[in-house]
């Protein structure tokens, strides 16, 4: 590592096709703080479910399958309404602009989940009975994330 290079910690580059030396492009940004989403009650996902495309040879009776993409991936925390709680702010800023923020999910194990994720949310408390008032939070994932072990 020098002054202008670093270490993609748990991403195997060693594949040169989907590396190409000097073909990147992006940006990084050096995350200095997180701000913890506590009192969370539920946590739910969605898609990530592999697509395929299915074909048939007209000499054939049989289909195939070839795997193309995976369908889009979010997850949804739902969370006790407590507006005094850090965690509001930083949700509510995520939802207006509109930006990729990073989120950062730590495993009772130990072990880290890292997304990058634009966060809607609605600050708007469910209202029922004999249950807590509760917000949500959703996370729509636009690239794979990133396992660290403990």
């Amino acid at each position: 590592m020098t002054a202008d290079s670093f270490v993609l910690e748990s991403i195997n580059t060693a594949n040169a096709a989907r590396f190409i030396a000097g073909a990147g492009g992006g940006s990084v940004r050096k995350i200095l703080t997180w701000v913890p989403v506590s009192e969370v009650t539920e946590s739910s996902k969605s898609g990530g479910e592999q697509q395929n495309v299915t074909y048939s040879f007209l000499e054939e009776d049989d289909e195939h399958q070839i795997p193309t993409s995976k369908s889009p991936l979010s997850f949804t925390l739902t969370m006790a309404d407590d507006t005094a709680l850090p965690h509001n702010e930083v949700l509510l800023e995520a939802d207006d602009d509109k930006k990729p923020r990073a989120v950062r999910i730590n495993l009772a194990s130990g072990g880290v989940i890292v997304y990058n994720a634009y966060a809607s949310f609605d600050n708007v408390p469910s209202l029922t009975k004999n249950n807590i008032m509760a917000v949500t939070a959703v996370f729509a994932v636009f690239a794979k994330f990133i396992r660290y072990a403990a």
